[in-house]
């Protein structure tokens, strides 16, 4: 990926969390003050399927931008490229478990709850 197109797509990704993550910290306190941190408190919260939604995209842009992170620290401390290329190939696959995970784990809520 070119450093234009990078530094471009971390800037959006991190323009994106500027905005959900005091919402998602906003929504917390509110929980937090109305009941506490409970599981099931927190279940019937993201059960609404907005919240849920914007849950996953804020999961999605956390993910992301981490990435993106970790790509340039792995570009500027691993001095082969062949480990380079491994290793962030490592790094993108542990992401997209992770973000699948995360999904089910959103998703899921919306049915079981």
């Amino acid at each position: 990926m070119s450093g234009i197109k990078h530094w471009r797509l971390q800037r959006i990704s991190a323009g994106i969390l500027l905005f959900l993550i005091p919402w998602l910290l906003y929504e917390l306190i509110l929980l937090y003050h109305s009941g506490g941190l409970k599981s099931d408190i927190i279940s019937a919260w993201l059960a609404d399927p907005f919240r849920g939604m914007v849950i996953l995209v804020t999961l999605t842009a956390s993910l992301y931008h981490g990435q993106l992170g970790v790509e340039v620290i792995i570009e500027d401390y691993v001095p082969c490229p062949n480990k380079q290329k491994m290793t962030i190939r490592i790094s993108c696959g542990a992401l997209i478990l992770c973000w699948l995970f995360l999904c089910f784990a959103v998703v899921s809520n919306f049915y079981w709850y």
